[in-house]
């Protein structure tokens, strides 16, 4: 809009930023209507112009969003119908529409609401469980549709199947008073994407986290000493797992079909179980600690991003299909502990350099098998 006084454009501050003149002079009443009452709150006929020196200072102001005078305690625009001053939903003060945040604690108004919406909207898909239980029983939720599930500090375990097939969990907070995941727990919660294991938890049972496809990370806590078989069989997004430099025991197929795990330090376990890795197809990395003794049937079968891997001097036997189809596999050490190595423990690993497979022939040779 232009000033009334230098004629040029006044802007939006209350105060013309070329000369100076107050908002109210520069910029009152352009189509010259009077000045209506408050309760009027649509828009009057125009009447008989009102001029400069007639508003009263201290009476009147300028809607912000038509120019018009209006009376200063105005809560909306007689003539556009805009509401002038809002209230903020934080603190309750009173302050200009114009301004998206509150002049007196900040709180954008737009943003505050939608937070508050969306707590309401969480809250009606949040199941809390009451104060109180010790356990969690099995079956407990199976199959529910919630979407945010609240555990309180007195439960001490996770019964089997509590959780199973609930697939639009997508949150939940194990408190740290809960030492047991029993088996299946959250079998099959799809949409969980993110949980906390506390360090108060020593036993994850089988299949515990069976299926939950989107989840992408987990950390296993120090306190935790078995996994149990399928643990978390077929978490396809699962992309970092962080395991405790602890003695341990992982049970058969924990990490099969993970396609996204790329790298992985095992605890101190004895035994690499039956399909612990197979079809970890994206498994670049892992460490083999000098604590195995043994690695078995298809622990790293299709592992096909596996491009080196070293077996320790502790381990005294490889299973069956140990390796089988790891595509990409070019080194592989071997110990001088070994004594048992299974039928096509390295079958279809095509890019393995000549060294590695004249070392494997000489194996062949001893042992009276064919391992590739």
């Amino acid at each position: 809009m232009e000033c009334s006084v230098c004629h040029k454009e006044f802007g939006n501050g209350e105060y013309c930023q070329h000369c100076g003149t107050d908002r109210v002079t520069g910029l009152a009443n352009p189509h010259g209507y009077q000045i209506p009452s408050e309760t009027g709150q649509t828009n009057p006929l125009p009447s008989e112009p009102i001029y400069i020196g007639q508003v009263v200072e201290g009476k009147t102001k300028v809607c912000h969003y038509c120019n018009e005078i209006i009376p200063v305690d105005s809560k909306f625009c007689p003539y556009c119908s805009r509401e002038l001053l809002v209230t903020c939903p934080k603190c309750g003060y009173q302050y200009s529409s114009q301004y998206p945040s509150c002049s007196q604690c900040g709180t954008n108004r737009v943003q505050y609401q939608e937070e508050e919406r969306n707590k309401e909207l969480k809250k009606e898909k949040t199941f809390e469980i009451p104060y109180g239980k010790t356990s969690i029983e099995s079956y407990y939720i199976r199959g529910k549709t919630f979407e945010y599930v609240i555990i309180p500090n007195s439960v001490k375990s996770i019964g089997y199947n509590a959780f199973n097939e609930c697939k639009t969990l997508k949150e939940i907070v194990i408190p740290n008073s809960v030492t047991t995941i029993d088996n299946d727990a959250f079998r099959g919660c799809e949409s969980l994407k993110e949980i906390v294991i506390p360090n108060s938890v020593t036993t994850i049972g089988s299949g515990a986290f069976y299926n939950c496809k989107s989840l992408k990370e987990i950390v296993i806590p120090n306190s935790v000493t078995s996994i149990g078989d399928y643990a978390f069989y077929g978490c396809e997004s699962l992309e970092k797992v962080v395991m405790p430099s602890t003695s341990m025991i992982i049970g058969d197929s924990v990490f099969s079909f993970c396609k996204s795990l790329a790298e992985i330090n095992l605890p101190f376990v004895k035994t690499i179980k039956e399909s612990t890795f197979l079809w970890c197809e994206s498994l670049r990395v892992i460490n083999i600690p000098f604590t195995v003794r043994s690695i078995h049937k298809e622990a790293f079968r299709c592992c096909n991003s596996l491009e080196k891997i070293e077996i320790p001097d502790s381990v005294t036997s490889i299973g069956p299909e140990a390796f089988f189809g790891c595509g990409s596999l070019k080194y592989v050490i071997l110990p001088n502990s070994l004594i048992k190595i299974g039928t096509d423990a390295f079958s279809n690993c095509r890019k393995l350099t000549k060294e590695c497979k004249n070392e494997i022939h000489k194996l062949e040779m001893k042992f009276g098998k064919s391992y590739l």
